[in-house]
């Protein structure tokens, strides 16, 4: 948005006539098509900024309605980070619910079964090598 510089862009935008004390916050740092010199807004980041701001919907990651009352707790920093949390989100896996539903499908016993039986082939190929057999 500003030629030759890296620092981050914050508009803010003041409506008094509006009737509630929220404040929209609208994290766009990830919407832009990188240049040489100037970073850029596509049209479909535009039009999703403008939406969101004209409709003051709520999209996790990207922006968030804030009540006055949040903000004073926070000394009324208005740093939008403090109010969104723009990271990916990484997957989760819950290894006691997948080792729940393998043991009721029968998975786990069966593959215990054969894990004892190659550990025993296993071993005794090791004593087959050590004594010589």
């Amino acid at each position: 948005m500003f030629y030759s510089s890296a620092i981050s862009a914050v508009i803010l935008v003041f409506r008094y006539s509006r009737t509630d004390n929220a404040v929209l916050f609208i994290d766009a740092s990830r919407e832009f098509t990188p240049g040489r010199r100037l970073n850029s807004f596509r049209d479909e980041d535009i039009e999703r900024l403008v939406s969101v701001f004209r409709q003051r919907t709520q999209e996790r990651g990207y922006s968030r309605l804030v009540t006055r009352v949040e903000i004073e707790a926070n000394d009324f920093n208005l740093n939008v980070s403090r109010y969104l949390d723009n990271t990916e989100r990484q997957p989760t896996f819950d290894m006691n619910a997948f080792a729940k539903e393998a043991e009721e499908l029968g998975e786990l016993g069966e593959l215990g079964a054969e894990l004892e039986i190659l550990r025993h082939e296993i071993n005794t190929a090791l004593r087959n090598l050590l004594h010589g057999g």
